[in-house]
């Protein structure tokens, strides 16, 4: 292929593409390697000069421990239409203007969104364009997964985007430059790609799940003025169930739960200091001193009230900064026991 030429015209950039994107699609990871390796040689650039120094072992991923506590959460979660189970995972490349690296978001997916389990991955890539998980849809988050080793061709290929937009250059001939900025979008796409397929193979999920890996793209990108890096693929993977991670993953959603349950106690101290603090204010504000400004604060603190009132669902009494100090304290032991009633 005369990559000068071929190049140098958008139908001949999404010939390209289409070729490339088969190879990945297929995991023909060798094919690929091969031909954009012996592409970046022929083509010499700055851009080129990074990727040839770029080996595939050298392209690791970190979260897959939390990846696979954020799926049995998931799971876990009443929100997640009553506990069904995980039926296929997105992950979804982040290489995005406001984030300083390259990301994968994980999205999880039920019965509603993906129906039945995929044992063949023939079948799963036949379902890419039409299943809601092969689309990155959904609203059942994980954290992020970082993905190292890139930094360098991030980093320069960004700088390097403006000139993406001349498709037609040179009379009809492409530039070494350009070629190697379109080689370079997917040869940083076949090595996130081989990691993120090698690694699956090694981590797995808690059960066997097709995981859907595609390109995590803004909504309305002009309107909230970001901006999305490198080519748009899609492919589907084969996760075997790996029981090894359990044990991580418990101990991640031991810690994450005893760190929620903790925030959620301070939340509870936070929300009795402020009707202490209330109440003891207006109390010691002497009626003569900013007459106006105290009566103000009443109305501030007999809006909390109210507030607590409606979410007990249930009439207070008296303004809180009114009670007797027994009857305050029956007060507080009743906001704590609601609290602690409806902790996570």
């Amino acid at each position: 292929m005369e990559l000068a030429t071929t190049l140098s015209t958008w139908q001949g950039r999404q010939a390209f593409d289409e070729q490339l994107a088969a190879l990945l699609r297929t995991a023909d990871f060798a094919q690929a390697d091969a031909d954009l390796t012996g592409w970046l040689r022929a083509c010499p650039s700055r851009l080129a000069e990074i990727c040839l120094g770029i080996g595939a072992d050298s392209v690791t991923i970190a979260g897959w421990d939390q990846l696979h506590a954020d799926f049995l959460k998931t799971e876990q979660s009443p929100h997640f239409n009553q506990g069904q189970d995980c039926t296929a995972v997105n992950l979804g490349l982040i290489n995005r203007q406001s984030i300083d690296r390259l990301l994968l978001q994980p999205r999880f997916y039920n019965e509603n969104e993906f129906p039945t389990g995929c044992a063949d991955r023939d079948v799963c890539l036949a379902q890419l364009d039409t299943s809601e998980a092969g689309q990155g849809r959904g609203y059942f988050p994980g954290k992020a997964l970082d993905i190292f080793g890139l930094e360098l061709l991030v980093r320069t290929l960004r700088a390097s985007q403006h000139l993406a937009v001349a498709h037609e250059t040179n009379g009809g001939v492409a530039s070494n430059d350009y070629i190697g900025l379109i080689l370079a979008d997917w040869f940083l796409m076949l090595r996130v790609q081989q990691a993120i397929a090698r690694d699956l193979a090694i981590h797995g999920m808690p059960r066997p799940v097709p995981v859907f890996v595609g390109v995590d793209r803004v909504d309305r990108p002009m309107e909230v003025n970001e901006l999305d890096y490198g080519v748009f693929f899609r492919s589907v993977y084969l996760a075997p169930a790996n029981d090894t991670q359990r044990v991580a993953a418990a101990e991640i959603l031991r810690l994450e739960n005893e760190a929620s349950r903790t925030a959620y106690q301070e939340a509870t101290e936070k929300i009795i200091d402020d009707f202490r603090f209330r109440r003891k204010s207006i109390r010691g504000w002497w009626r003569f001193i900013n007459p106006s400004k105290r009566r103000l604060f009443i109305e501030y603190a007999q809006t909390q009230d109210e507030l607590m009132a409606l979410i007990w669902e249930q009439p207070i009494g008296e303004p809180t900064w009114k009670m007797h100090n027994s009857a305050f304290e029956a007060f507080i032991r009743r906001v704590r026991e609601w609290r602690e009633a409806r902790q996570p």
